[in-house]
């Protein structure tokens, strides 16, 4: 692990900062909705929500991973997501940020993380391959809001 971080899990008081972390991603989301939102998957020993903190103790990365379970195919683990403060990339903190989901799933025995990445997240694809990620296929996503 680096002197310049930490990861840890995520705690209630993190909420803030993994707020403006989901702004960086375009997800402008804040208030009662991610405070249930945060509240579920903690309470969740299914799911995995890790923070990498700096050396004063701010949050500057997260990353989120649960279990799918599909008919067509063995479950497996995926990444719900992953974010690094701007001023913080390239040093290792995603990185770190995924191994700590790999261990988590290593441990409970799943064999495959499995994980989306928007069309125009170049970076994104770039540094999931530099890590040992590759891509399986390209697909289109639906949504019908109800």
């Amino acid at each position: 692990m680096s002197k310049l971080f930490k990861i840890r899990a995520a705690k209630p008081d993190d909420i803030l900062a993994i707020g403006n972390l989901c702004s960086q991603l375009g997800y402008d989301v804040g208030g009662e909705s991610l405070q249930r939102r945060l509240d579920q998957i903690t309470s969740d020993s299914a799911q995995v929500l890790r923070v990498a903190t700096n050396k004063q103790g701010d949050v500057v990365g997260w990353v989120h991973a649960l279990p799918v379970c599909y008919l067509e195919a063995e479950i497996f683990i995926e990444i719900g997501g992953l974010v690094v403060d701007s001023s913080c990339r390239r040093l290792g903190i995603g990185q770190a940020l995924m191994a700590a989901v790999e261990d988590w799933a290593r441990e409970g025995g799943f064999p495959t993380i499995r994980l989306r990445s928007n069309a125009k997240r170049a970076e994104a694809h770039e540094f999931y391959r530099r890590i040992g990620y590759e891509v399986v296929k390209q697909q289109v996503t639906f949504v019908k809001d109800l």
